[in-house]
């Protein structure tokens, strides 16, 4: 809708008060996601709320003298994949920028065949070790799939 959502009107908030914030030693990059027609194909609505947020914040961080690491990158709905197609795109230039982009396991990795969360709970003993190993583990920048359910499953997003 051209707005940041819930959970970002806060930040957005406080960062447009902090006007005295030098932000030049902060390199960032930013995915904006939306939707070209939600305000009606083709209309100026549309053209100028499509990833509002995200092209707000990357002005302000831009105007706070913070340094863009890559150009921001766009996925809509209204693409036939939705916004999948524009992230893939821009997360393997993310990676490329970052080095890496050769790091086994970074894409199409396969975590096999989809379990319970018992089974889960079994195999990664109650989050006992398993975890700490994985979130350690630096070599791909990513965290196994059962973690994530059960990072999930603890309330942490």
């Amino acid at each position: 809708k051209g707005e940041f959502p819930g959970n970002g009107r806060s930040f957005w908030g406080k960062l447009n008060d902090r006007s005295d914030l030098d932000l030049k030693e902060l390199k960032y990059c930013m995915f904006g996601l939306g939707d070209s027609h939600y305000w009606g194909k083709g209309t100026e609505d549309s053209k100028v709320n499509f990833a509002k947020p995200a092209r707000d914040l990357d002005d302000l961080l831009d105007k706070m003298g913070a340094q863009r690491f890559l150009p921001t990158g766009f996925g809509d709905d209204q693409d036939v994949d939705q916004y999948h197609t524009g992230f893939a795109e821009w997360k393997s230039q993310l990676y490329s920028r970052l080095g890496v982009d050769k790091a086994e396991g970074v894409a199409g990795s396969d975590d096999g065949p989809v379990k319970t969360d018992e089974q889960i709970k079994c195999e990664t003993r109650q989050l006992r070790g398993s975890m700490k190993e994985s979130l350690d583990d630096i070599t791909t920048g990513q965290v196994p799939f059962q973690d994530t359910k059960l990072i999930k499953s603890h309330g942490s997003y």
